[in-house]
């Protein structure tokens, strides 16, 4: 027996490089401009095939929803074969059902604004229509208790004519003109060149924390995370990427998909350049970071309460109010775990919520995902929010961390 090992990376590398061969032909030898998308088209298409879980199945066609509303036609439609009715099965347009559609994916020759925009506009008329509510009907996923009725809208472009970070600044355009951040190209891809996409970024951390292709369910809690539009160069692991980001994605989507994630992207980590900070707000949209919460201009939480234990009188932190648009985030520096103090804050809101905890240089900071909470409500709760602590003002305005100790 052979002792060489199974190299996945490199198996979807080498798909990426046969990509590229097969479109650089079709570029040569087809004089015809609207054939030879077609056969670009096709060429992603049998890539797919050949690589997704044979749950999945790949066509060209359009999205119905329950409500009947219906999407412009798609290039590239991911539907769950072993489970989705085929209202039409024609040779080159099907016609799929919302809830059995876990992406689509938009295929550009050469891509420019304009085609951007296109195309941004074609996935949008899917990701408006509304997926039906999961029932007792749909089966389970995976063991975890995440499960995704969302589109993953993608752009994949074998060229194009301009550089990563001025397509990146054209989507920036794009999605300003569209409200609802839901309705968002969720990748843009442009093979051996790299990827524009979206990553996460926790309060008090420079570094990101992955990427993401969107919410899970239209009732998710807010993360008091900040998201960035970014463009990475990754060259010829490109297609890696946009194979993660779409399995992922498929895992989670009303069915079992598993493929070694870990591996495929062993000693991948890449730099990638902010084009633009968004914040969700309670509406749960996306809309430009705050300019009290950009890197230059940051300002830390100015509302701010000591707590003492009442039996010792010793200090046991803080809790402080940090706007985060139409609502606010709570954070915790304190000697015990706050777990306890922010339940009461959501049941005096009757609202939904979770605490993560967070590392500023040596200090822990909890802090709350976004809270349909103002200033003064904020001050009314605090001052009475736990019988075991003698909560105090902190009148210092200094700029800062707040501390855990005295």
């Amino acid at each position: 027996m052979s002792d060489k090992q199974f190299d996945l990376d490199e198996v979807i590398s080498s798909a990426g490089r046969k990509l590229r061969e097969e479109f650089q032909e079709i570029q040569k030898s087809n004089p015809h401009a609207g054939e030879r998308g077609s056969e670009a088209e096709e060429t992603l298409k049998r890539f797919l095939k050949e690589k997704l879980p044979q749950r999945f199945d790949i066509a060209s066609g359009v999205v119905v929803g329950a409500d009947r509303s219906i999407s412009r036609q798609c290039d590239v439609i991911i539907y769950d074969a072993m489970n989705s009715p085929v209202y039409r099965a024609g040779p080159r347009l099907r016609i799929l059902p919302r809830d059995n559609v876990p992406a689509v994916i938009e295929v550009k020759s050469k891509l420019n604004k304009d085609e951007l925009r296109d195309a941004a506009a074609k996935i949008a008329t899917v990701k408006k229509i509304k997926p039906t509510p999961i029932c007792g009907a749909d089966q389970p996923v995976t063991f975890s208790e995440i499960i995704t009725t969302s589109i993953f809208g993608c752009v994949f472009a074998f060229d194009s004519y301009t550089s990563l970070e001025t397509l990146a600044e054209n989507l920036r355009d794009i999605n300003a003109d569209e409200e609802n951040s839901d309705h968002w190209i969720d990748l843009v891809v442009i093979l051996d060149k790299g990827c524009i996409g979206y990553t996460l970024q926790p309060i008090f951390q420079q570094e990101f924390i992955g990427w993401t292709g969107g919410s899970v369910d239209e009732d998710f809690i807010i993360p008091s995370l900040y998201v960035h539009l970014v463009q990475s160069e990754l060259g010829d692991r490109t297609l890696n990427h946009f194979f993660v980001r779409l399995m992922s994605h498929l895992t989670f989507f009303r069915k079992i998909s598993a493929i070694d994630l870990i591996t495929l992207l062993r000693g991948t980590q890449f730099p990638a350049q902010t084009i633009q900070g968004y914040q969700y707000n309670l509406k749960r949209q996306l809309v430009p970071a705050e300019v009290s919460h950009q890197s230059s201009t940051f300002e830390f939480p100015k509302i701010r309460f000591n707590l003492y234990s009442a039996k010792t009188r010793k200090f046991d932190g803080q809790m402080c109010f940090l706007p985060w648009q139409d609502g606010a985030v709570l954070t915790f520096s304190t000697l015990f775990d706050p777990t306890a103090l922010f339940a009461r804050f959501l049941a005096a809101l009757q609202a939904k919520g979770q605490l993560m905890k967070n590392r500023f240089h040596d200090t822990s900071i909890w802090t709350s995902s976004v809270l349909p909470l103002s200033e003064q409500r904020f001050v009314d709760l605090a001052e009475k929010i736990h019988p075991d602590l003698i909560v105090r003002r902190d009148l210092d305005s200094q700029k800062g961390p707040p501390p855990v100790t005295i």
